[in-house]
């Protein structure tokens, strides 16, 4: 387990790494039980360990960070990736959207900071 936040409700939590290193889960506080696998590996999933998520401000979208040097942007609706954001040259360590989810940030091990438009997967 590399990293956890609690969805904007406070009733689900996300977890990278969790239970398999390459996808997060999110699992209902009350509970414990898992409500949603964001799974690594295939054509849109992640490709190594996932290091990083967070919630976004509605709870509907979800952001990971990876070791293969990408951001995902999920929709937790369905559970399938929506966009994958490139550009860092290593580890994406860290991973958070703007109070009003318009955009997210990325930090990487390259040492870099980069800000992301959330509808077009743009960095700006």
């Amino acid at each position: 387990l590399f990293s956890v936040d609690f969805s904007p409700d406070g009733r689900s939590v996300i977890a990278a790494g969790a239970p398999t290193a390459m996808g997060a889960q999110i699992f209902d506080v009350r509970s414990g039980q898992t409500v949603r696998a964001l799974e690594g590996g295939g054509e849109t999933g992640h490709q190594d360990n996932v290091l990083c998520a967070s919630f976004g401000p509605d709870g509907l979208l979800a952001l990971t960070g990876c070791q293969d040097k990408t951001a995902k942007l999920w929709d937790l609706g369905s559970g399938t990736c929506m966009r994958t954001l490139e550009g860092h040259s290593d580890t994406v360590t860290s991973a958070s959207f703007s109070p009003d989810g318009k955009k997210a940030v990325t930090g990487s091990h390259d040492r870099s900071v980069r800000l992301w438009e959330v509808a077009t997967a743009e960095c700006t």
